[in-house]
């Protein structure tokens, strides 16, 4: 299939050198690949200045001639474009109807493009890692044919979720909405605050710390992200670990020496905590399992789509992009 891609970077700096090996292995496939110049500048963090990045992403955003806009790198930066998207869009209309594809820091992204532009979008994993080559089986066929704008089902393989607390005594349905739990809690309280009602949310995260993920799955419950969904399902939380604190004690001599605080605890203790309660309330069911985000599994999802979660934990896609 000669699927037209164009590249942009709108959050963190990469590497060209990393990004020509995604693209290599794209190009492979028959596609056609333009990278935007402006990919491999850099200013602070980020990919270059906010202008910079945020010209790249309208200039590809309004050609006609891409099927697909696909974010090379995460890291940090597409809040920032948020604001300056809204007023260019105001100004320019909705862009052609093309694919857009990216995770983790693009999560705002892939949302703002499902709401305001209508556009189909993938939670999908990033060329600009070398870690793109190590997509294989069911997880690799599963991003071509999303990528080429084809329904995939299931969307996880042989792979079933898990249910890890709440009530299913049926088959749930919902939109999938969702991506990146931090890039999520920044949305709340925006003019993208995302409503709830009969969602199935998805989140995955990278690096934070056990307490963080706490504090951000708090944050969300007091905003009512959790209120009125139909599911909650997890995917990878990937080197997310818990850090004891470490304080002063005496010993046995009378002499100071310095031992954690507590004992470490375990990201299951967390979510059972946090999930078990809530579930109590709400009979919310939540399910673990899914293959997608920074570890090893590398499924895309697409956001947006109206998905079903069977008794048994099969995870299909009913519609998207249609």
């Amino acid at each position: 299939m000669n699927l037209k891609i164009g590249f942009v970077a709108p959050s963190s700096s990469l590497s060209k050198y990393e990004l020509s090996l995604g693209l290599g292995r794209l190009k492979k496939l028959g596609y056609t690949t333009q990278v935007h110049p402006n990919t491999y500048k850099k200013n602070m963090f980020f990919a270059g200045k906010d202008d910079e990045r945020l010209d790249a992403l309208i200039e590809y955003a309004y050609r006609e001639d891409l099927d697909v806009l696909w974010c090379a790198r995460g890291g940090y930066g597409a809040s920032h474009l948020l604001q300056k998207l809204e007023d260019e869009t105001k100004v320019k209309g909705i862009p052609p109807k093309k694919i857009l594809a990216g995770d983790s820091d693009a999560t705002v992204l892939l949302e703002f493009a499902k709401e305001r532009w209508n556009w189909p979008v993938l939670h999908a994993p990033i060329p600009g890692l070398k870690n793109f080559l190590e997509i294989k089986g069911d997880a690799w066929n599963s991003l071509v044919s999303w990528i080429e704008g084809k329904k995939v089902s299931p969307l996880i393989g042989n792979k079933k979720l898990k249910l890890f607390s709440g009530d299913l005594r049926t088959a749930v349905e919902g939109e999938l909405v969702g991506g990146n739990l931090s890039l999520w809690c920044t949305l709340m309280g925006t003019s993208l605050h995302p409503e709830s009602k009969n969602k199935i949310l998805f989140l995955e995260d990278v690096g934070e710390s056990l307490s963080r993920i706490d504090r951000m799955l708090w944050h969300l419950k007091n905003a009512g992200a959790f209120n009125q969904l139909s599911a909650v399902v997890m995917g990878d939380f990937y080197e997310c670990k818990d850090h004891a604190p470490i304080g002063i004690f005496k010993n046995k001599k009378g002499k100071e020496v310095k031992a954690p605080l507590r004992k470490t605890t375990t990201l299951n203790a967390v979510l059972k905590n946090f999930f078990g309660e809530l579930s109590k309330i709400n009979g919310l069911p939540v399910f673990i399992g899914a293959p997608v985000g920074h570890g090893k599994g590398k499924f895309c999802l697409p956001i947006g789509g109206n998905c079903r979660i069977s008794e048994k934990g099969e995870f299909e896609v009913l519609s998207w992009n249609e």
